[in-house]
């Protein structure tokens, strides 16, 4: 099973699981899918924060896939521009993307690589022509 905001998401991860990949690679793919039906709320230009429990390890890992601030990001930079505390939104409190290095980070094992666990998600949006922004309703075989 596989669930997420998005029919299409759930359906790559959903594909990603019955051709043998892990949940990892499932969610990946489904991330993957996100990035295009919701552009507005998620993307693989953004940070990445993962709990991740290893049934055969027996062990929790973790990874925290976030991006720095610019070096020249300092106190005296933004208040030098008039500004007295760092913006919530627009370009000035943006970091450097890192969700799509984490996406390779997390996929395991080793001989997994992360485009093969976004293939479906691909193939989902081909197959119902998704673009930016909503689907399309022609059905094509990718």
């Amino acid at each position: 099973m596989v669930t997420s905001p998005h029919v299409l998401a759930s359906e790559a991860g959903v594909r990603i699981l019955q051709t043998g990949g892990s949940a990892v690679d499932a969610a990946i793919a489904a991330a993957a899918v996100l990035a295009v039906v919701y552009p507005h709320m998620t993307s693989a230009g953004g940070d990445a924060f993962w709990l991740i429990y290893d049934a055969r390890a027996g062990v929790v890992r973790s990874l925290e896939a976030a991006g720095r601030a610019a070096a020249v990001a300092t106190i005296d930079w933004f208040s030098a521009r008039g500004l007295r505390e760092i913006p919530i939104r627009g370009v000035l409190p943006a970091v450097a993307a890192a969700a799509a290095a984490g996406f390779g980070t997390v996929v395991v094992p080793a001989d997994n690589a992360p485009e093969a666990a976004l293939v479906p998600g691909v193939r989902v949006l081909a197959r119902l022509r998704v673009g930016v922004g909503g689907a399309g309703t022609e059905d094509v075989d990718p």
